[in-house]
Order: structure tokens, then sequence, then C-alpha cells
């Protein structure tokens, strides 16, 4: 399937994942996210629309997905069970 296909099971609340990859993708709905860096500045970002997030599989951790073009570009994108 290809990333505009992805992107609407993204919308409806399902996990989507390139076929090399371990972790997947999801759409977090949380509205505000408020970051803090080291200097303890604290700086808000809203996301009305929700945040695709990468989910690491090897590491569990998550961080916000970025797409590369040859991503955008592939037609090997899946639904996650």
């Amino acid at each position: 399937m290809t990333f505009g296909e992805g992107l609407q099971w993204l919308k409806q609340g399902k996990k989507i994942k390139r076929s090399t990859w371990d972790g997947y993708w999801c759409l977090s709905k949380e509205p505000k996210v408020t970051e803090v860096t080291k200097d303890q500045y604290k700086r808000s970002f809203d996301f009305k629309n929700g945040l695709i997030v990468a989910v690491l599989k090897d590491s569990g951790g998550c961080a916000p997905a970025t797409p590369y073009q040859v991503d955008l570009l592939a037609e090997d994108w899946e639904v996650v069970e």
C-alpha cells in the first residue's frame, strides 16, 4: 500500500509500518505536548489533529515520526495488527 493509503489507516486508529521495519507508526491523540529543555525552558506544541509517532521495536522508545522521501514514495506500507 502507498503512504497516502497508510495515512487513512492511521486516521482510523490503526498502526502502520514499512515491510522492512520492526517498529511501527501510530497517531497519538494527545492534543498538547510540553517539552522541558536541559536549561529548564518549557515549550508547548499544540497538535489539534494528533501527532504521528514512531514506536521503535528494539528500544521500546518513541519519537515524532519523520518520513523520508523514500518512505513517502514507497508502496510497501502495511497495517500492523
